[in-house]
């Protein structure tokens, strides 16, 4: 499978799955802040369920995105930015392997979600994925953090998913 096909499948898994939540969400979302930067997906979750109150959307959680399809896209300088609550790298459980298990600096603090076949229940092995949709789901893995890790307050990340209207 070429890298594009893998990126396409796992963009479509996690829209999938945001889909089926509460959250809003848009895909390849602009911030300005500190620099221009690009997050391939940014969903919010607030706290208190779907009514917008004030308090609620102050508590809200947001989640950035990243798809990477291989290595070299992971190193290739695009996103990894950190700038939601939660931060989310969305990869074939190959690369999750080599991100975790090796020496690759900057992986400690961010999620995983691997594509993995409906019903796997193990994950003692490696899952080869090759771009399929159909017969797949998302699995996370999260990460241990401690405390806020924004970097954006919440209004600027609202106001991002607004203007990206590219999600739900």
């Amino acid at each position: 499978m070429s890298r594009s096909q893998i990126t396409a499948g796992l963009s479509k898994l996690l829209e999938q799955h945001l889909a089926k939540s509460t959250e809003r969400w848009a895909r390849e979302v602009r911030i300005g802040a500190p620099t221009e930067c690009r997050v391939d997906y940014m969903s919010i979750r607030c706290q208190y369920g779907a009514l917008a109150s004030l308090g609620g959307i102050e508590h809200a959680e947001v989640t950035c995105y990243e798809v990477k399809s291989c290595m070299a896209d992971y190193k290739s300088g695009n996103g990894l930015n950190k700038l939601g609550d939660i931060n989310c790298i969305v990869c074939p459980d190959d690369l999750r392997r080599k991100l975790i298990l090796g020496t690759e600096l900057g992986v400690s603090g961010w999620d995983f979600a691997i594509p993995c076949p409906i019903g796997c229940r193990s994950f003692s092995k490696p899952i080869k994925y090759n771009g399929e949709v159909d017969g797949w789901r998302l699995c996370f893995f999260p990460a241990i953090t401690f405390g806020n890790t924004r970097k954006i307050p919440i209004a600027q990340a609202v106001w991002a998913i607004l203007c990206g209207q590219k999600g739900v």
